[in-house]
């Protein structure tokens, strides 16, 4: 059973699944392409290649598209469909509601599939989730086993649009945050040095 899983929305959809307090990883270490499960068989061509995928319908270009923006997807505007949402834009937040309707399409899947525990939205998704939550929370529940759903809490990633800078900088961190008398022995703090 996977406890945990990350959907990460930036330019593409990302994810990552933690089981038994492990990542997963795949054969070829990269599963989490989750933005690449097909969810529409008539949808958009997707940069991968295919067809239909999830991030054609809540990749950022997707989300800011629907709203009426220009291809820019960059985070400055994305932080300007945000800023329209929160003033009560009625065409961005119908938008917005069609997105959460497509991201619980993707969503039921991924529970059904895997019976998680609890579902992080990071990065732009989590910037969006209170105005995609209830069409989202419809979705999934017309989509998802119904034992399944009971089980499942869907909340945002705490530390925000950070948190891959966050995660990175705690594992170059981590062998001096283990052990500190290590890396204060002579030559040591040196070499430390040298490699930042």
């Amino acid at each position: 059973m996977a406890q945990v899983i990350l959907v990460w929305g930036s330019v593409g959809v990302g994810g990552g699944l933690i089981v038994d307090g492990r990542p997963l990883t795949g054969v070829d270490g990269y599963t989490g392409e989750i933005g690449h499960m097909p969810v529409d068989p008539d949808g958009d061509p997707c940069s991968c290649g295919s067809n239909g995928c999830w991030e054609t319908k809540v990749g950022s270009r997707a989300i800011l598209r629907r709203a009426g923006h220009t291809s820019d997807v960059s985070a400055a505007a994305f932080d300007v469909l945000v800023r329209e949402a929160e003033t009560g834009v009625p065409e961005v937040l119908d938008s917005l509601t069609e997105t959460g309707r497509w991201l619980g399409i993707g969503l039921a899947g991924l529970i059904n599939v895997f019976n998680p525990r609890l579902i992080l939205l990071g990065g732009r998704l989590a910037q969006i989730h209170q105005y995609v939550g209830q069409a989202l929370e419809a979705e999934l529940d017309r989509r998802v086993i119904a034992h399944s759903r009971r089980e499942i809490t869907i909340t945002t990633a705490a530390l925000g649009t950070d948190a891959q800078l966050l995660g990175a900088a705690e594992l170059a961190f981590e062998p001096l945050l283990t052990d500190p008398t290590a890396w204060l022995r002579p030559g040591r703090a040196n070499a430390a040095l040298a490699i930042a």
